[in-house]
């Protein structure tokens, strides 16, 4: 709502009957009194109407349409207590369990969208019923496989509320993918997670050949848009989000999530299954989407 105040009428002495008027006095005589005040209010109402929708239209034109393509439902990273954060679900697959003695990162600094140390970027809403956990390294040739056809279900999900999606963005796969998740944390800062997360894959170095360099990561800000390049540019060169990046991947092996990409929703493994099925565990028409028909394979952890 604007503030805005009201403009004074002007001072009316004896609005509606003047002081030396008899009170047996005909009605005609104090006629024009009324309606000279009654007009003067309906001018002032009038003027007064007039400057609040002036007023509201200048502003609204000046706002100009919201853009929230890039985050549509990015939940702040100041959570209020971390109690009150949907719980890490454990390793669902049977080949190991959840490494309670890895040590742990207990502060850093936390990048848009990061719920807190150790957790991941949300997307939807806190209290869904449907809450989606996925593991990923930016430098993993089977998340890029992945990114192609389950990214887009997994945004459209949380977007329209039928889940909520957390990514932990580990990086278990060489030095670039320490400086790729913390470049992704600069991003986020500009509202270009999705953009990033999507670009990085398309150009991702083949594992084992080649890993991401500062260089190049920093070179995206004009393919991504970044507004504030010499912000994004100093937040990589500082490694700012390095430290909560680390603390991820120490979550990851914490939780005894041991590959890359793991989806897990409401506590099941849906990596492995249909494309139909998975867009249905995700509230998906399972037909929503084409389905890639490829059958790809999750990066083991050593």
């Amino acid at each position: 709502m604007i503030g805005m105040s009201i403009p004074e009428l002007p001072e009316q002495e004896d609005t509606f009957l003047p002081d030396d008027t008899p009170l047996s006095a005909p009605v005609s005589d104090v006629k024009p009194s009324r309606q000279y005040s009654l007009s003067t209010l309906v001018a002032a109402v009038s003027i007064t109407l007039l400057l609040c929708f002036g007023i509201i239209i200048i502003v609204l034109l000046a706002m100009g349409p919201a853009d929230n393509s890039s985050q549509p439902t990015l939940q702040s990273s100041a959570a209020d207590s971390t109690s009150s954060l949907p719980p890490v679900v454990s390793n669902p697959l049977p080949a190991s369990g959840a490494n309670t003695s890895t040590p742990q990162i207990t502060t850093a600094e936390l990048p848009k969208g990061a719920l807190a140390v150790g957790r991941g970027y949300f997307m939807g809403d806190m209290k869904s019923s449907n809450p989606v956990q996925v593991w990923e390294d930016l430098q993993c040739p089977y998340c890029a496989k992945f990114e192609e056809s389950g990214a887009a279900p997994l945004r459209k999900s949380a977007d329209i509320g039928k889940s909520s999606v957390e990514y932990f963005i580990a990086s278990f796969i060489g030095q670039g993918s320490l400086e790729a998740a913390n470049a992704l944390g600069c991003a986020a800062d500009q509202n270009k997670f999705y953009e990033f997360k999507t670009y990085a894959y398309a150009h991702q170095p083949i594992e084992g050949q080649a890993e991401f360099t500062v260089d190049q990561l920093k070179s995206w800000a004009s393919p991504l848009d970044i507004k504030d390049v010499q912000k994004y540019t100093t937040c990589i060169d500082k490694g700012t989000y390095k430290d909560y990046a680390t603390s991820v991947t120490l979550a990851m092996q914490k939780a005894g999530v041991r590959q890359t990409p793991t989806v897990v929703a409401n506590g099941e493994d849906i990596f492995g299954l249909s494309f139909p099925l998975y867009l249905a565990r995700l509230g998906l028409d399972p037909n929503s989407f084409p389905d890639p028909n490829a059958s790809v394979q999750p990066s083991v952890k050593p």
